[in-house]
């Protein structure tokens, strides 16, 4: 449905595809939030973090519609 690695096996909806991506960032969140030592220091990795992958991401899909086009 969404093409995206590793989800054609499953046969799943919209739906759940998108259920299961917001699974696994409660998951994520709750490893960076164990990694933390205090709320102060999650909040600013989040913040941090977030901002270097977003960037790397978003470059990774220009580059890749780049190609396309």
């Amino acid at each position: 449905m969404t093409k995206a690695p590793g989800s054609a096996y499953k046969n799943h909806s919209l739906a759940d595809v998108r259920e299961e991506a917001v699974d696994a960032a409660i998951v994520a969140l709750s490893v960076l939030a164990h990694a933390s030592e205090s709320q102060a220091e999650f909040e600013a990795e989040l913040n941090r973090l977030m901002g270097e992958k977003c960037a790397k991401w978003s470059e990774k899909v220009r580059s890749q519609k780049d190609l396309a086009e």
